[in-house]
């Protein structure tokens, strides 16, 4: 298989914390999505490009954030999570012409349940929910 990224390979110092110089961080990903499209491959099924285009894009627009799990969805997006503690999670799926899908979880008191929050948005407003259920710090180096 072929590797036909898009991401731009540049080494950068490390912008803070214990996280990945960015071309490691893009290199993971890259190497993940190769590893995802051969196990699709296998299993009779394909990484939609619009997909791959919107989640690349996120990424190099939100250059310190923490490495996510990646995985492909059988209908050929891919999903990304990050998880804090156990009841804090980010799951973004990344839909053609730049939406993706999310899904936030969150406990705001330890007395009260887990708030859910959901929905399809661009990225800014995707990372306006995260900002506003207070989940930066799951998903940014902060």
């Amino acid at each position: 298989m072929t590797n036909n990224h898009e991401f731009p390979f540049k080494r950068s110092p490390l912008i803070g914390g214990e996280h990945l110089p960015l071309f490691e961080t893009f290199k993971a990903y890259d190497d993940r999505i190769l590893e995802l499209m051969e196990l699709a491959y296998n299993d009779g099924y394909s990484l939609n490009s619009g997909s791959r285009e919107t989640f690349q894009n996120f990424i190099k627009n939100n250059l310190c954030m923490r490495l996510g799990q990646l995985v492909l969805l059988e209908n050929g997006n891919l999903r990304a999570t990050w998880k804090g503690d156990s009841s804090s999670h980010v799951g973004l799926q990344f839909l053609e012409n730049g939406q993706i899908q999310y899904v936030l979880f969150k406990r705001r008191h330890p007395d009260r349940p887990v708030s859910r929050v959901h929905g399809r948005d661009a990225p800014d407003g995707v990372l306006k929910q995260i900002a506003a259920l207070d989940l930066k710090e799951v998903v940014y180096f902060v």
